[in-house]
C-alpha cells in the first residue's frame, strides 16, 4: 500500500522475527550507498505522498465523516 511501499524502495519490508530484521539491518550497514538511496527515495515520497494540502484534506474528510448525524435509535 501507500504507507508502506515497495520493498527495497525507501526502505526494507521484513517478516516479523528478529532474524529476518538483523539481516536486513547488517545488509544495510555494509552499504553506505544503498541507505543514501533509500533515504532520497523516502524523502521524495513524503514530498509527494504527505503534502499539507493533501494531510488537511484527509484530516477535514475524517471530521466530516466524525460528525454527520448517525441513525436515531428508539
Amino acid at each position: 500500500g501507500e504507507l508502506l511501499g515497495q520493498d527495497g524502495d525507501a526502505g526494507r519490508l521484513v517478516p516479523p522475527d528478529a532474524g529476518s530484521l538483523a539481516a536486513a539491518l547488517s545488509a544495510l550497514l555494509r552499504s553506505p550507498e544503498e541507505r543514501a538511496r533509500m533515504g532520497e527515495a523516502g524523502r521524495k515520497r513524503v514530498e509527494a505522498c504527505f503534502t499539507l494540502d493533501r494531510q488537511a484534506a484527509e484530516m477535514e474528510a475524517i471530521y466530516r465523516e466524525a460528525c454527520l448525524p448517525g441513525p436515531v435509535s428508539s
